[in-house]
């Protein structure tokens, strides 16, 4: 989460119910802090046309919205993407 910090509002770190310091298995993604949600600072300048071509991109680079992506997912030449969870 962008907006996200492990601090609370005034700069300690964030406690558990039992009073002592939390820990990513506790707070996971941080408190949200509303401000900063409103302008997070971090934008990603795609465009409705930049993710058909990602998502429809048939192979030669031409986008064609009615493409079926194969099983194969070889046929995907898109970049990897990494997504880390918090379990």
């Amino acid at each position: 989460m962008t907006t996200a910090t492990t601090k609370n509002s005034i700069g300690k770190p964030i406690l558990t119910a039992s009073v002592e310091e939390a820990n990513p298995f506790n707070y996971g993604a941080g408190h949200l802090r509303p401000s900063k949600a409103y302008d997070p600072g971090l934008v990603f300048d795609a465009t409705y046309t930049d993710y058909l071509l990602r998502l429809c991109d048939n192979g030669d680079g031409q986008a064609d919205p009615n493409f079926k992506m194969p099983r194969d997912s070889s046929h995907n030449k898109g970049p990897k993407l990494f997504f880390p969870i918090n379990l």
